[in-house]
């Protein structure tokens, strides 16, 4: 298939590579994601000359047979006339997908969900090029709730929880302080509560500068070399630290203890923002989230400040890879039923309105 011809092709999922990952779950197809595409198309019209449609019945017609065509490599042909299928099928059909630009032309992908393998996206009209960047402009697909099978027990999680470090960020391991993307798994790192620990799992997500304006939310948020000393007892972060907004930082000290009877608490990055020497930062164009897990939650040492290590609870997984996925759950398999199964919590985590209090106990 040569880029620009007219038809009706398919690719299957596989082939498309989104925000830089080849395996990425087509629940993580959002507005703003970049997307491209790679190999060769099928085109499932068979028609060879120039095909030229004089009416909406025609369209019609065409796109029962293309449905036809993509149903039978499916392995699942649709139950309906043979020319075209049932008109409530090919509805359904061109209801669930999304369209893409590469800042030239608009094009619409179809999805064509398959019980044993990976979806196949439909595009009629014209196929983007290969290999070209294009951007996701436009979302309708049926939700997909499930990361596993219907029965498996893995249910619909926030789209907003995302619990992890920024790459740059110095954790401190048996040899020294290491960026957190060097490191890999097995790799002994230093926590607060069992000494060195080794890691069992590290994930890892490319957010594109398209990503991050249409989905302001999972922004980092800067905490400046010192920011809330006096809270993380010993003088704040040592250097900048970056992190997602729902990831927890470790408060410490006498407000902790007065409000909430606990020596050390969790309170989300996001609820510390303060304007000032914390704050989202809206200067980046892109960033890459790593996530760090190990047999138990912990409290680790980031840019020199306490802070945690991944918790699949309340954690949005749609966004992995699905070999990242697939490496999470076997290492353990518990989560996949249930996400507090890994344990708990490293610390009490506060609620936005107690970290509103407790912040105020240490800047009053």
């Amino acid at each position: 298939m040569e880029t620009g011809s007219s038809g009706t092709f398919v690719i299957a999922w596989s082939q498309v590579e989104l925000e830089g990952f080849v395996d990425a779950s087509l629940s993580a197809v959002t507005i703003g994601a970049s997307l491209r595409w790679r190999g060769a198309a099928i085109c499932v019209d068979k028609k060879t000359d120039i095909l030229v449609l004089s009416g909406a019945q025609e369209t019609v017609a065409l796109r029962g047979r293309a449905a036809n065509s993509v149903h039978r490599i499916n392995g699942r042909p649709f139950d309906g006339p043979s020319s075209g299928g049932s008109q409530e099928v090919q509805t359904h059909l061109m209801e669930d997908g999304f369209d893409v630009t590469d800042g030239v032309a608009q094009y619409s992908f179809f999805v064509i969900d398959r019980p044993d393998g990976d979806p196949l996206l439909m595009c009629h009209g014209a196929m983007p090029p290969v290999g070209a960047e294009l951007w996701v402009v436009r979302s309708y697909l049926v939700p997909r709730a499930r990361l596993l099978p219907e029965g498996q027990g893995f249910g619909q999680v926030s789209e907003r929880a995302t619990v992890c470090f920024t790459a740059g960020t110095q954790i401190e391991t048996a040899q020294g302080s290491c960026a957190v993307e060097a490191l890999r798994v097995g790799d002994l790192v230093q926590t607060a509560d069992n000494g060195l620990q080794p890691v069992r799992w590290i994930g890892a997500r490319k957010l594109s500068g398209a990503r991050l304006f249409a989905m302001p939310w999972v922004r980092p948020v800067r905490l400046r070399q010192g920011a809330l000393a006096g809270a993380f007892g010993n003088g704040g972060p040592q250097r900048d630290l970056l992190v997602s907004p729902d990831h927890r930082m470790v408060l410490r000290g006498a407000p902790a203890r007065a409000l909430f009877n606990e020596s050390e608490v969790f309170v989300r990055a996001g609820d510390l923002v303060d304007g000032d020497r914390i704050q989202v930062d809206q200067s980046l164009t892109a960033l890459t989230y790593v996530h760090l897990m190990f047999d138990a939650h912990a409290v680790v040492m980031a840019n020199g400040c306490a802070t945690e290590s991944f918790h699949p609870e309340g954690a949005d997984l749609r966004h992995l890879s699905q070999s990242a996925r697939a490496a999470l759950f076997d290492r353990f398999p518990q989560i996949a039923q249930d996400s507090w199964r890994y344990g708990p919590l490293a610390r009490r985590a506060l609620a936005p309105a107690e970290a509103a209090l407790l912040r105020y106990g240490y800047v009053r």
